[in-house]
């Protein structure tokens, strides 16, 4: 740190004051080890090079080294040892290294400077899985001129490692991934950095993460009783409390089923779940403790990917608790750490390291593209050729820009692309056959450009060569697995279960959630699949309606039906919003759910002057929340389908009319003709079955129908809809058409509707970039 102060001279005041800081906390850092009688290797070993305390060797030789770190430079200069650099290039390009082996950035980093590339086929693919496609397509290629063992399948980009590994795996073809599975994604590091997570936080969103876990529940159960915990699962219990509360931070409210569970997360937790800072090393035994009670009872075969997967991490988590054990008492009780600190300490530590596949005759190997230049199969596909990957980038740093990294002699952006320029020459002239894979989007969706290597032509030469090169994937490039096809070729959907026996009723509202998908019909409403989010910041539109509608339930007291006052309405209207709120979110609601029952009191307050309004006009409220009759059904073809419903409001005039209004709490009501038709065709059957039933609630003569918009400004809340008698039969009609299609399980249509869940839309054959759904209440 300090030579970076020095190297800035010339630099403003506050950079030079940030390195200096630095090397103030790294000096104070080393006095407090030599305190304990400990030194830090790196600094000693920087120590013995500035004094020249090395032991030369009789001779260095650099293989392939065509980017040595700067320390190394410095010791291969102080050791001054004979020293050969051996570099795969063509005698043309021996002046584009250096003594050492390493490139001239200058010689590489300009695009005039060619590269092999017609020694190279180019094939380009929508996403990862279709670059896995794509790879296992050039294999199949390949067949007759290579065996397996002669191929090698570069992976430039992570993201396509698995699915590189399960497409081979489909045809056959054993594939050992050389750089290991990560130990991030395992059990034990994902259980301890959530646990930490939540007891740093105490929010609700890190617990439900947590909740997920796979090993959790099957712990607490077996450490806490399941008589304790009862019988729905933990994800089930927060799910339940979520939907009723919307909670945000995790304390002593939580309703019976999810409160046990918290219970018994804490008890295991034991002392990690008390915030008091202590040392490390009694830190180590309690986390050593936690690991001990959920994966102690386990065997391990190193045979299976997952359990080495999961015996490695343990391992390393346990390499780093023995360092903390290790630590001199003094410096220990120096620097007590809170034990959620330390569980994301322990998770980030072990988390960095690889748990390597088991040694075996694995017909191909998987590399990274740094291994690629030294590999010795004569037979390569590479995948992830894209920006971004190929060349590395180097990890941006306000600290470090990239002028400073090379005053400095670090990694920079011009270096990391000479690096990769000549590892891929030396690539393509080492091998027999080299297919490149660029994908044009990532896993989000995110496009993706082709490696900016693929353009390292004379200027005049690259109209032609991005012609070229984005010609390569045609219209035919693989893509991540398509539906089927029928016999005619025509893509199909994906097949869809079988449901199970007709609904044995319909609530008013599935008609228009039938019309508007019936496969999202058959998924929510037949087979109960409902999406979850452990993280919503707001009320989403369902939740917002139906806050509104518990306000407004208020309007039912006997003081307040027939009101002409719209100071006295919206104190009782903002009374019961409170209420219903401390009910559900408790004293201390999410920050955004606070604005939004601002937004909701705003709304109120004008819907409580139209109301004073609308009852001097001679109108009474005289029901709300008015379940359909019992008896209340549609006769389709002789056989009665039972309807439930509930009517939000029933009005009626002092002369002798009916209203039937459904409350809308979006902020732009549409009339109820644009929410149940398009154009001659309806879409939405809720208020004319509304009407269709009302007489067995007492409604006499022929009601009208509307909405009542809870919207913060616009027009009047009362929208009525303008439909004539015909128009109510035909709409009854399109209701028993919709009881047929059920009946005979027709829910082969996607539909016009646009989804926000992504598991859903891919369910439905929608895509993952699908719109909002206004579901309100």
């Amino acid at each position: 740190f300090a030579e970076v102060a020095a190297a800035l001279a010339d630099a403003p005041e506050g950079e030079r004051r940030r390195w200096q800081a630095l090397a103030a906390a790294r000096a104070g850092y080393l006095e407090t080890l030599a305190g304990t009688g400990r030194v830090d290797p790196h600094a000693v070993r920087l120590e013995a090079l500035a004094a020249g305390r090395l032991r030369p060797p009789r001779a260095v030789v650099l293989a392939g080294v065509t980017d040595p770190p700067g320390l190394a430079r410095r010791v291969l200069a102080a050791a001054a040892a004979p020293t050969v650099a051996l570099v795969f290039a063509p005698a043309a390009r021996r002046a584009d290294f250096d003594g050492l082996g390493a490139v001239r950035i200058e010689a590489w980093e300009d695009p005039a400077a060619v590269l092999p590339l017609d020694r190279a086929e180019l094939r380009l693919a929508e996403d990862p899985p279709g670059q896995a496609a794509a790879a296992v397509e050039a294999l199949r290629a390949l067949s007759g001129r290579a065996r397996p063992e002669e191929v090698t399948i570069g992976v430039a980009d992570e993201e396509v490692t698995p699915f590189c590994t399960a497409a081979l795996a489909a045809e056959g073809i054993e594939a050992r991934d050389a750089a290991g599975r990560p130990a991030a994604a395992s059990g034990p590091i994902r259980l301890l950095g959530g646990l930490g997570r939540f007891l740093a936080e105490r929010r609700f969103p890190a617990l439900a993460a947590l909740a997920r876990h796979p090993d959790l529940e099957p712990a607490l159960r077996r450490l806490g009783g399941d008589q304790r915990l009862g019988g729905a699962s933990l994800p089930e219990a927060l799910d339940d409390w979520a939907e009723r509360s919307f909670p945000h931070r995790v304390g002593t409210e939580a309703p019976a089923p999810a409160a046990a569970w918290i219970r018994a997360l804490l008890d295991l937790a034991g002392p990690l779940a008390a915030p008091r800072p202590r040392p490390l090393p009694e830190l180590a035994e309690a986390v050593a403790g936690l690991l001990e009670a959920v994966y102690g009872p386990r065997r391990y075969r190193s045979d299976e990917p997952a359990e080495r997967t999961e015996a490695g991490a343990l391992a390393a988590c346990a390499d780093v608790l023995e360092e903390w054990l290790e630590l001199p008492p003094e410096l220990a009780a120096a620097r007590p750490a809170a034990p959620a600190a330390a569980l994301e300490l322990v998770a980030a530590e072990a988390g960095r390291s690889r748990i390597p596949p088991p040694a075996g005759d694995a017909a191909i190997e998987l590399l990274g593209w740094l291994e690629l230049a030294l590999d010795d199969a004569p037979f390569l596909i590479l995948t992830g050729f894209q920006d971004g990957r190929v060349p590395e980038p180097v990890a941006a740093d306000p600290f470090l820009p990239d002028a400073l990294r090379r005053r400095l002699g670090l990694p920079d952006r011009g270096r990391r692309l000479a690096r990769d320029a000549a590892a891929l020459e030396a690539i393509l002239r080492s091998r027999v056959h080299c297919t490149l894979v660029s994908g044009r989007r990532d896993l989000q969706g995110e496009p993706l450009r082709p490696s900016r290597l693929l353009f390292f032509r004379p200027a005049e030469e690259l109209p032609a060569r991005v012609l070229e090169v984005f010609a390569a994937g045609g219209d035919a490039s693989p893509a991540s697995p398509a539906p089927p096809a029928d016999e005619g070729g025509r893509v199909a959907v994906w097949p869809l279960p079988a449901p199970p026996a007709p609904p044995d009723h319909l609530r008013v509202t599935d008609f228009a959630f039938y019309l508007g998908s019936p496969r999202r019909f058959l998924f929510e409403r037949v087979l109960g699949l409902r999406p979850v989010d452990d993280d919503r910041p707001e009320l989403d539109p369902a939740a917002f309606g139906s806050l509104a509608h518990r306000a407004v339930e208020v309007l039912a007291e006997d003081s307040l039906r027939s009101c002409t006052d719209g100071d006295r309405i919206f104190a009782a209207l903002d009374a019961a919003l409170t209420e219903a709120a401390l009910a559900r979110f408790g004293r201390e609601p999410a920050p955004a759910v606070r604005l939004q029952l601002g937004r909701l009191r705003a709304r109120l307050r004008r819907f409580a002057a139209w109301q004073a309004e609308h009852a001097a006009a001679g109108w009474e409220i005289v029901r709300v929340e008015a379940d359909l009759p019992e008896d209340a059904a549609l006769v389709v073809d002789d056989e009665p389908m039972p309807i439930r419903g509930r009517i939000d409001r029933i009005d009626r005039h002092r002369d002798g009319r009916w209203l039937l209004l459904d409350y809308k709490t979006t902020d732009r009501a549409k009339k109820p003709e644009a929410v149940h038709r398009r154009g001659e065709e309806w879409i939405d059957l809720q208020l004319p079955l509304y009407g269709h039933f009302a007489a067995g609630l007492g409604v006499r003569g022929e009601p009208g129908l509307g909405f009542l918009a809870l919207a913060a400004s616009g027009d009047p809340p009362l929208l009525r809809a303008e439909w004539s008698r015909e128009d109510l039969q035909d709409a009854l009609a399109a209701a028993a058409e919709v009881v047929r299609r059920i009946r005979r399980g027709d829910f082969e249509e996607t539909g016009r509707t646009r989804f926000l869940d992504p598991v859903l839309a891919g369910l439905l054959d929608a895509g993952l970039l699908g719109g909002a759904v206004e579901d309100e209440a």
